[in-house]
């Protein structure tokens, strides 16, 4: 009866180990394997949302930094503004280079102004001015029309000297543009 029970015994040790390893298998698949997978998806989700936050915080930081750098070029532009006056005002604007060019030594010969070139937001006007000077007025006057006339430009400009003049006298001619309103 002995060897019955230890054999009964065995067969009861094996069902019950059976029936815990049928448990806890259960258990895994039902409870803990679905946890895990949980916490991995979970832990996934968090890294990727760090990745995305980190490059929102990147966009964010580029875009102030933009916005400062707008905001910086148009208060320069709103600054630096040019206030084109009319075309109307071409003879005016004559008789003040005209007398920069007195005041710089330099006597037109003639000034003769061009088709007005329509534009977009402004008229090109093209001035040819024909005089003479020392090459040092010359110099100045074009200088001064440079820096005091920030609606007119240089487009072209050649000097002659004739060195059988003792007084150093060169004749020029100048092609300057004048930026008008546009109608």
């Amino acid at each position: 009866m002995n060897h019955f029970y230890s054999h009964h015994n065995l067969k009861f040790q094996i069902l019950c180990i059976l029936l815990i390893l049928f448990i806890s298998t259960g258990g895994y698949l039902t409870g803990i394997k679905p946890v895990i997978e949980n916490t991995h998806a979970s832990i996934m989700l968090k890294y990727d949302l760090n990745l995305k936050n980190n490059r929102l915080n990147q966009i964010r930081k580029n875009l102030t930094q933009k916005k400062i750098k707008l905001s910086t070029l148009t208060q320069k532009v709103k600054a630096n503004q040019i206030r084109l006056k009319s075309k109307h005002a071409l003879n005016q604007q004559i008789a003040k280079f005209t007398r920069l060019a007195q005041d710089s030594g330099v006597i037109f010969e003639q000034v003769k102004p061009g088709k007005i070139q329509p534009g977009k937001h402004y008229q090109l006007i093209p001035i040819t001015v024909q005089g003479v000077g020392t090459y040092r007025s010359c110099t100045t006057f074009f200088y001064q029309i440079h820096k005091q006339y920030n609606d007119m430009g240089i487009a072209s400009f050649e000097i002659k000297g004739d060195p059988s003049h003792s007084d150093g006298q060169a004749s020029f001619t100048a092609r300057l543009h004048w930026f008008s309103k546009s109608n």
